[in-house]
């Protein structure tokens, strides 16, 4: 996670420092995302923790189905990943829809002004695994370069390989506000 911090912050310095060259003082805003902001709760955030235990340790075939809404992923992105010390990112907004994921966070630490990000993304299974594809990406007001996207998207690949060496996925189904994703533990066949 650390890592990935540092390769996103990195590049969206340079996209930065290269922006802010262009127009200094242009205020960043975000768009919003399709369906507008979503809701944050400690609650929705614990409601994914417990339908991850129970669909990843308390499954005795090892077979999985796990659905998540936007309000609990992005609540959990909140309350257990932008919380920590070394994250350098507030307010994630992540919305699952027309068969892709928004997402949108603010970088904070990485210059001496707050940036506020927005992608748009696709995700398939190759080989039992999730591979993450920025379609879109802006940085602030402007848009982010094809290598960027790349970058961002690999440094994501990187960190969901690492999070996935345990679990063959199966199948990823994006719905109206919801992820599905079914597969098997791979200690479990």
């Amino acid at each position: 996670m650390i890592r990935m911090h540092k390769a996103i912050s990195g590049l969206l310095l340079l996209v930065a420092v290269l922006a802010m060259a262009c127009a200094p003082g242009i205020a960043s805003s975000a768009p919003e995302l399709p369906g507008g902001p979503v809701r944050i709760s400690e609650e929705a955030a614990k409601r994914l923790d417990d339908k991850m235990t129970q669909a990843l340790q308390q499954n005795p075939s090892g077979r999985f189905t796990l659905s998540v809404t936007d309000e609990e992923f992005s609540s959990w992105v909140a309350f257990r990943v932008a919380n920590e010390p070394e994250a350098m990112i507030t307010d994630p907004q992540v919305r699952f829809t027309q068969g892709k994921i928004f997402g949108a966070v603010t970088l904070k630490g990485v210059l001496p002004f707050d940036l506020r990000t927005i992608l748009e993304a696709n995700v398939k299974i190759v080989d039992d695994r999730v591979v993450f594809q920025i379609q879109k990406s802006t940085v602030g007001p402007f848009p982010a370069p094809g290598f960027v996207r790349d970058a961002l998207s690999k440094a994501i690949n990187d960190t969901l390989l690492e999070a996935q060496l345990d679990v063959q996925v199966t199948s990823i189904d994006i719905r109206e506000s919801e992820i599905v994703i079914a597969g098997q533990l791979r200690n479990s066949q």
